[in-house]
């Protein structure tokens, strides 16, 4: 009989406030317990960086929680399409975060990315 692995789901989000910049995370593991943690980041960053400091964040710590199945749902379709490597990425502070994540994204046994528009992203985008 195939054993079919329920992924742990990681909701990430980046967002600049206006006193400094914060990333949220939400993991949600196989049997439904919601995990939430934020981080404050020092150095400014635009948009797109602290999408993947979210993404890089949440990816360390599933790592470090020796996951091996995971679904990603980001709501933004740029980085969902660097990660898919649908399109390529020209910018080379960018480049640094694709590497670090695709490192991690390899030592997991499967990895899933959807796309989830901003609307039903509420919760970590409230973290943030």
């Amino acid at each position: 009989s195939d054993v079919t692995c329920t992924p742990w789901k990681l909701y990430f989000d980046g967002s600049i406030c206006d006193d400094g910049q914060g990333i949220g995370i939400v993991l949600i593991s196989p049997d439904g317990v919601v995990f939430e943690f934020s981080n404050r980041l020092e150095e400014e960053c635009t948009n797109n960086q602290v999408e993947y400091e979210a993404l890089l964040f949440g990816l360390e710590l599933l790592q470090s929680m020796g996951v091996k199945h995971v679904e990603a749902l980001e709501d933004s379709l740029l980085v969902v399409q660097q990660l898919s490597k649908v399109c390529q990425c020209y910018n080379s502070s960018l480049n640094a975060y694709l590497d670090k994540c695709f490192d991690i994204i390899s030592s997991f046994d499967q990895f899933v990315l959807r796309y989830l528009p901003r609307k039903k992203n509420g919760k970590t985008n409230a973290l943030a």
